[in-house]
């Protein structure tokens, strides 16, 4: 359901957001305006090299205060702040969706931006699927956590999330596009935090899995390969479906959840 848009929560947050400068590995904010990389087909553009400045409102008789970090800090922070922007970037969407019609978005030229060309949905619709474009977006949809399991051994120590609606693109056969996240992966990289919360969710659907609060939003940055290939006893065994393009280890910086 969407605000009015004089809706008191927007407009206090857009007064706070007045005199706020700030950037992120992803976006430019001067107040209420978002300037964002994105070019169709490439996806989005991450800011490199470019110190991170922070400017806080101006204090009454006061001046304004920043805080810069050099480009080399922010090298050796590239993950956290790739997730923390990519998370950003959501929760602008999320607040548009809800209908804030105060926060505006432009491409470096000024162009303005829409982000329904930066995010691509796959509904959560049982029984029909979704012809993604596997354009480099931010895809999204309802979705599930449980633990990974093979030949009825369930290990702790892996987390399953699956899209709750089908998608497919070129060759590959309609199927429910999952992605599978590592504890020891998510201790490393220190989304700890990330991995309780899928696992909360798990045990959450697993007890009542007609419990809407146990599905939840799951945002995926990048595209899809439309078949996945693997030995078995000396053969190459391909499937056509669509899976994520990256690694295990190198799938984290491109996630996201929300919570219903």
């Amino acid at each position: 359901m969407k605000h009015d848009p004089s809706c008191t929560r927007w407009k206090k947050l857009s007064k706070k957001r007045d005199e706020r400068h700030a950037q992120t590995k992803y976006y430019i904010q001067n107040g209420n305006d978002f300037v964002i990389d994105f070019i169709p087909n490439v996806g989005l553009i991450p800011l490199t090299n470019v110190p991170q400045t922070t400017t806080s409102a101006r204090p009454t008789g006061g001046t304004n205060t920043s805080k810069t970090s050099s480009s080399s800090s922010l090298n050796k922070q590239a993950n956290k702040h790739h997730y923390s922007s990519l998370g950003k970037i959501i929760e602008l969407f999320e607040e548009y969706l809800s209908g804030n019609t105060y926060i505006t978005f432009h491409d470096r030229s000024g162009n303005s931006i829409n982000l329904n060309d930066i995010f691509e949905e796959i509904p959560g619709l049982s029984g029909s699927h979704t012809q993604i474009s596997n354009s480099p977006k931010i895809y999204f949809g309802q979705a599930k956590a449980e633990y990974f399991s093979k030949n009825n051994v369930v290990d702790e120590n892996r987390i399953k999330i699956t899209y709750t609606g089908k998608a497919s693109f070129g060759c590959a056969s309609p199927t429910n596009i999952s992605f599978l996240i590592f504890r020891d992966s998510c201790k490393k990289s220190r989304k700890t935090g990330l991995f309780n919360q899928l696992e909360r969710l798990a045990k959450a659907r697993e007890k009542d899995y007609s419990d809407p609060s146990a599905y939840f939003t799951f945002y995926y940055e990048g595209t899809f390969a439309d078949s996945y290939s693997y030995e078995k006893n000396g053969k190459i065994i391909t499937n056509n479906f669509v899976n994520s393009l990256y690694k295990f280890d190198e799938l984290l910086p491109h996630i996201d959840i929300t919570p219903n």
